[in-house]
Parts: C-alpha cells; structure tokens; sequence
C-alpha cells in the first residue's frame, strides 16, 4: 500500500512540474506548448496506468483494491489542485501569473482532467478487461468442466 500511494504521488508531482514548467515557458513567450502539455500529461499517466495494471502479477482478481488505487488517485489530485489553484488566485505561484481576465484557469483545467479523466479512464480499462477476463474463465469452465453437463444457468455472465 506504502509503495503504491509512494507511486501515486511521485507521478503526481512529476505531472505537476512538468505542467509548471510549459506554463513558464508560455508566461514567458514560447506559445502553444501549454496545450500539449495540457493534454499529452494525461495522456501518458493513462497509458502508464494500463500498461502497469496490465502487465502486472494478479491484477485479475482484484478490482475492489484497484478501485481504491483511483479513489487515491482522485482525492490526492484533486487536494493538489486545490492548493495550487488557491496560490495561483492570490499570486503567491511560483509561475507569476499575468494580470488578464482568467489567467491561471488553466491550472484548475489541467487538474480536472489529470485527476478526473484519468481516473474516468482507469476506472473504464480496469471494468473492461475485467469483464474480458471474466468472460474467458466462464469460457475456460465451460470447455472444461460443463460439456455434457446441463447447465442450469448458474454462473453465467447473462
């Protein structure tokens, strides 16, 4: 569990700096790259999450614990969004803000979809491959054990 919210966390900060760092390039004149950023952080802790929960040893059986894992994910992005959001809106960030109408709202953007869509999209790949597993053990079974048994409909995912 320690290693876990240890892991969560670290991707978490390192997606916040990066963040940080392409809305300082964009206070200080390289545009458009924000917009990468903004979206491509995403992205990639996403595909990172599935490439981990796929490749990793017992992920099958465990989807109330995984749940957990992205209710972590949730509340702890959504706690750092808060307090960046609130230091950006008095101008304590590191990243001073120009003074024009809504500038810092990018940083609540970015952790709406860093925490929530991620975990929209977790929680989608998580139920998916486990229904997709669920389906071929039912499979298993039934080549293995249910041929010339009647099946009374116990078990079955319909």
């Amino acid at each position: 569990m320690k290693k876990k919210l240890f892991l969560i966390l670290i991707c978490s900060i390192l997606s916040w700096a990066l963040f940080t760092g392409s809305d300082a390039l964009e206070e200080n004149g390289v545009y458009n790259i924000e917009t990468y950023f903004a979206f491509g952080i995403p992205v990639l802790m996403c595909g990172l999450y599935c490439l981990y929960s796929f490749y990793t040893k017992g992920w099958k059986d465990k989807y109330i614990l995984k749940l957990r894992d992205k209710a972590i994910w949730l509340v702890l992005n959504a706690a750092i969004t808060a307090v960046i959001f609130y230091f950006v809106g008095i101008d304590k960030w590191i990243v001073p803000q120009k003074n024009t109408f809504l500038n810092g709202i990018e940083y609540l953007l970015f952790g709406i979809f860093l925490g929530g869509g991620c975990f929209v999209v977790m929680l989608l790949f998580d139920t998916v491959t486990s229904i997709i597993w669920y389906i071929k053990r039912l499979k298993a079974e039934d080549n293995t054990g249910m041929k010339g048994k009647e099946n009374d409909g116990e078990g079955t995912l319909l």
